[in-house]
């Protein structure tokens, strides 16, 4: 399989991570989404936090935050780097959770 940088339905991209790698089609994205949507939301709760005050801090309506937080909108990469800022946390805390987030993913296959 070669490696890609988009999420076509068609093709696949590798992603190594630690020593695993991970191929992943178009087909992944809703779950890759969901997952670190998922993982917004409880990172959100344990601040005590609701979704309008964290949209309002990044600055996007409580609606477009709720579609992140469930998966259903794409979040860009910059978009979501300042949402992690917002939630108090450093990225590199992220990328190791996203680390997990993704051999969960790949588990579950």
């Amino acid at each position: 399989m070669s490696e890609h940088l988009s999420f076509e339905s068609t093709q696949a991209y590798k992603l190594p991570i630690q020593d695993i790698s991970f191929y992943f089609a178009g087909e992944n994205e809703a779950q890759i989404n969901n997952l670190i949507g998922h993982y917004i939301r409880k990172k959100r709760k344990e601040l005590g936090l609701t979704g309008s005050q964290i949209a309002s801090r990044v600055g996007v309506s409580q609606q477009q935050f709720s579609r992140y937080e469930v998966g259903i909108s794409n979040i860009t990469l910059p978009r979501l780097f300042l949402i992690i800022s917002k939630l108090d946390m450093d990225i590199e805390t992220f990328l190791n959770d996203l680390v997990m987030i993704v051999k969960r993913l790949h588990t579950q296959d």
